[in-house]
């Protein structure tokens, strides 16, 4: 079950009765990126924290909707698949991301990438598949939109041979965007990948965290170490420090033995009076000033004017509304927007909504007044654009939208009088973000819980700080735990009384192998939201000062026989200043160059290997403390200097001195007529591989071309 990289290989089973001996062989091959989700790791599949609104859910039978999603998987037809959930709280436009792990391929032929899809239900939305090589931009590969069938459906997307996919690695993408209702689930199944062979980039030990052009392995002994070792700091950003932004939960764990979820909001919560007003991140509570969130329970701003231009009598002619000491438009009552009393009675307020002033998830439901782009082109007016017809129904106007007739990824656009290109983004700020207790939905003594994930060394000054909002006439409480290898402790943090956000800081000290949580109780009433915002970890470096670089891991010798093509070469090292890694082979430094590369990590990958590489290797680390420094030997046999041209050149390279032009790697037939070889000599088949010099025009009598090898 589960089977990794490492378990692949000949498998023998012997019998004896004591009388005859039987054995039996088997060989098994594992191709990483496959899964049929049976297992609840999904096969190293991760949800995408970063470029979704929802995640996929692995599921076993049917989905909770009527008359959309399978009954069943695919693989079994009693086993699990995973799907989106169209139903609420999703909304037309919704995607949920899931992405493979890191990959390399180990043969030149291309990837064939092969799956099972459900798409049934009218309001089915769309299924994409990406994929990327190294950290280059994502290519989409496949898509399809709408209702298919009752049935799973499979198709093949080839990826063509690159040699980038061995080198640079790459990972697949499966994206699900809802449709315009909730009868539109989509399932995914057997996920396989042929023609190729792939392995995980890094190794089974590792951390894959991405880079400027490739993915990235450190030792999983440096993620949440408080050490930030990763080129875009990934082996941190999931460790419980968190503003709830870009990275939505940074790494929180829900607990699932509690009775509910923290749930991660903008703006204002559902209920009248509990609750904070906006996020504490973006210091947005200003907006509560200009503008309302829903029917305007949290609006703390001063218009005193009603919609019909008639000014505000003050609230202490009416005590029994609960509001005094102004005459500023307020909805103590829950009705559809603040209004106010005046010499005529009573009228509503002209206020405008948030969604004018920032903007929540991509921007679909934002519609302020903003009508030019980031670059400052003004926009064109929507009905009068020329390039998309059905984007004329948005309006007359030329504000800033992002229509669900033409929604983009990254929010409100419009479209410009420009030669060069027909739309461009707007510059709309974001709504922020924090996460709270929903108290309307719980029982008096419900508990929710959040935990980070496992955290490693801390030093003596380690504190945890948040900023908390606990505002309402039922407030329960909400308390700091530690869990650790020396003992386990809860703190209550005590209500301010103050409807504000207020921020704490927990002494931790010299932990271990801990996790710090947050629980939250519900108090007597709907009246007891509590938030929290920008939680940090401070000062929790193991030392302030710089230490020595440390071995963590260095590879046994090496003894290669005459099928390997490549090998690797681990030197992975930690010090509080990150240790310089320089390659010594023979006492001479190594030359890199695209045979042989020193990895992010510091590590040494050679490939296309010959007798030359045998011998010592060392490897020194450097810090502005001290140096440490590893032997490891190679053994790579003479047979090795051998090539037959099936799959690279060996140690062959073209000259570029003196030469004309160059070899060719061919298979089959060369191109000219009644000239050249149609098998190579190896197998003797149009499917082997030799080398060969194009004789046709533009080269003439004399031309050279010239194979070398390497010295």
């Amino acid at each position: 079950d589960d089977l990794q990289p490492h378990d692949e290989g000949q498998y023998s089973c012997f019998a004896s009765n004591g009388i005859e001996a039987v054995v039996a062989d088997t060989t098994v091959t594992v191709n990483v990126g496959g899964c049929d989700f049976e297992n609840p790791n999904l096969c190293g599949w991760i949800q995408s924290i970063e470029h979704d609104t929802f995640n996929w859910t692995r599921v076993k039978g049917g989905t909770p909707s009527w008359n959309t999603g399978p009954i069943g998987d695919h693989t079994t037809g009693d086993g699990y698949y995973i799907y989106i959930e169209s139903s609420y709280p999703r909304v037309p436009g919704d995607t949920a991301v899931i992405e493979s792990p890191w990959m390399k391929t180990t043969n030149n032929m291309d990837c064939h990438v092969s799956f099972w899809y459900h798409m049934f239900g009218r309001h089915t939305g769309t299924l994409r598949m990406y994929y990327q090589i190294g950290y280059s931009d994502w290519v989409q590969a496949w898509n399809l939109t709408g209702e298919q069938d009752t049935d799973w459906n499979t198709t093949t997307v080839m990826i063509p041979y690159d040699y980038r996919l061995s080198y640079y690695g790459f990972r697949l993408r499966f994206e699900g965007e809802r449709g315009i209702e909730y009868a539109g689930d989509i399932a995914l199944d057997d996920i396989a990948i042929d023609g190729c062979k792939t392995t995980t980039f890094c190794h089974t030990e590792d951390y894959a965290c991405p880079s400027a052009n490739r993915p990235y392995c450190v030792t999983t002994d440096w993620v949440c170490d408080f050490i930030t070792d990763c080129p875009d700091k990934a082996d941190e950003n999931k460790c419980g420090s968190c503003d709830f932004e870009t990275y939505q939960m940074c790494g929180w764990i829900q607990d699932a033995d509690d009775d509910g979820d923290w749930v991660r909001n903008d703006l204002g919560t559902l209920s009248w009076n509990t609750g904070p007003k906006s996020d504490h991140t973006t210091h947005a509570d200003d907006l509560n000033i200009k503008c309302i969130d829903g029917k305007g329970f949290n609006y703390n701003g001063t218009e005193d004017k009603t919609s019909q231009g008639d000014d505000c009598l003050n609230w202490d002619n009416y005590p029994w509304w609960g509001v005094s000491g102004h005459n500023y438009c307020r909805n103590p009552d829950n009705d559809t927007m603040p209004w106010c009393f005046t010499k005529n009675g009573w009228a509503f307020c002209d206020i405008p909504t948030c969604d004018e002033l920032c903007m929540k998830k991509d921007g679909s439901s934002y519609y302020g007044s903003i009508d030019t782009t980031i670059s400052g082109k003004k926009c064109m007016a929507w009905n009068k654009q020329t390039y998309n017809y059905g984007d004329r129904s948005v309006g007359s106007h030329s504000e800033c939208r992002n229509p669900y007739s033409h929604k983009r990824d990254d929010g409100p656009w419009c479209y410009v009088d420009d030669p060069n290109i027909q739309w461009e983004y707007c510059n709309i700020p974001e709504c922020g973000h924090y996460v709270y207790l929903e108290a309307s939905y719980m029982s008096p003594g419900d508990r929710i819980v959040m935990k980070t994930p496992e955290l490693l060394t801390s030093g003596p000054e380690c504190k945890f700080e948040f900023w908390y909002h606990m505002n309402g006439d039922s407030i329960g409480h909400l308390y700091v735990t530690v869990n650790s290898t020396r003992g386990n402790w809860s703190t209550e943090i005590l209500n301010p009384y103050i409807s504000d956000w207020h921020k704490v800081s927990i002494p931790l000290g010299a932990l271990a192998d801990f996790t710090v949580g947050l629980v939250g109780v519900r108090g007597a009433s709907y009246t007891g939201d509590i938030a929290i915002d920008d939680t940090k970890f401070v000062d929790c470096a193991p030392s302030g000062y710089p230490t020595p670089p440390k071995l963590l891991k260095v590879s046994e010798d090496v003894v290669l026989t005459e099928t390997d093509h490549e090998f690797r070469l681990d030197c992975l090292m930690s010090g509080n200043l990150a240790p310089t890694i320089t390659w010594y082979h023979k006492g001479e430094p190594v030359g890199f160059d695209s045979r042989r590369m020193m990895l992010l990590n510091g590590s040494l990958f050679v490939n296309h290997i010959g007798s030359y590489d045998s011998g010592e290797y060392m490897c020194v680390g450097i810090n502005q403390v001290s140096s440490v420094n590893a032997t490891i030997n190679v053994q790579v046999p003479a047979s090795q200097d051998s090539c037959d041209f099936e799959t690279d050149a060996c140690i062959w390279r073209d000259s570029v001195k003196d030469t004309d032009f160059f070899w060719v790697w061919q298979q089959g037939c060369t191109p000219s007529y009644s000239t050249g070889p149609c098998k190579d000599h190896t197998t003797g088949s149009e499917q082997g591989h030799y080398m060969y010099v194009e004789a046709s025009w533009p080269r003439t009598e004399g031309d050279v071309a010239e194979l070398q090898s390497e010295w």
